[in-house]
Formats: C-alpha cells, sequence, structure tokens
C-alpha cells in the first residue's frame, strides 16, 4: 500500500492531479478512490479517469457520480483539454463502460496489453486517431 500511495503523491507532484479517495459522506467510510493519472496511449499524451471501489458498493452510481466530478474538475478547474481525456476499460467489463457512456465518453477502439483485451473510451474520435 505505502508504494500505491507514494506513487500517487509523486504523480500529484509532477502534474497537480492524482487519484481521490470516495468516503460516504453520512458514515465517512472509505469505499474506494477516483481520480486523474497522466500517461500515453499509443504515444499520445493523454489524462486517463480511473476509478476503483469495493464491491460491495458495486452498481449504486458511486462510481458514475464521482466520475463525472473528477470529469468536471478537470476540465473546469484544471484546464484540461477533453479531447486529451481518457478511460482503459477492460473487454469485459460492462459496468465500467456503462459508467464511462454516462458521463460522455464513447468506444473509440480495441486493443490488448500484457494479454488483456481492452476498450479505449474517450470524448474525441479525432484526438486518439
Amino acid at each position: 500500500m505505502k508504494n500505491w500511495v507514494d506513487r500517487n503523491l509523486n504523480h500529484q507532484n509532477k502534474y497537480g492531479y492524482g487519484l481521490f479517495s470516495v468516503i460516504l459522506k453520512f458514515n465517512q467510510e472509505l469505499i474506494g478512490d477516483c481520480g486523474l493519472e497522466h500517461t500515453k496511449f499509443e504515444e499520445k499524451p493523454c489524462v486517463e479517469i480511473g476509478y476503483d471501489f469495493l464491491s460491495k458498493y458495486w452498481n449504486q452510481g458511486y462510481a458514475t457520480e464521482a466520475a463525472k466530478a473528477v470529469k468536471d474538475y478537470a476540465i473546469e478547474k484544471l484546464n484540461i483539454d477533453s479531447k486529451s481525456i481518457c478511460s482503459f476499460i477492460r473487454k469485459n467489463n460492462k459496468a465500467s463502460q456503462r459508467v464511462s457512456e454516462k458521463i460522455g465518453m464513447q468506444k473509440i477502439k480495441e486493443y490488448k496489453a500484457n494479454d488483456i483485451d481492452y476498450y479505449l473510451y474517450a470524448f474525441s474520435k479525432e484526438y486518439f486517431k
């Protein structure tokens, strides 16, 4: 866990953004994380919206709510061009695909990484040509 925290803090120091803890307001329980990570897709720089939640909180709207808030924060506060925002989603992860679609992303292309099939989701097809 320490390596993950250090990695996130280093990323935040370098880029000014990273992952946020997602905490339920009514009981202060940590249920996951959601945030932004500077990365590349096929050598093109992009900012990934990523999220990870405890399974008992899946299918309750938390990922969609968090991803939308992070997207809005990226565009409105950090001035990140929406064309460069993406998500990398495993091909069999229908729930995460729905989250991306609900916040306005579209499936751009299929690809394989480390023998795993993924979809690239983004707001702009043109940016990732």
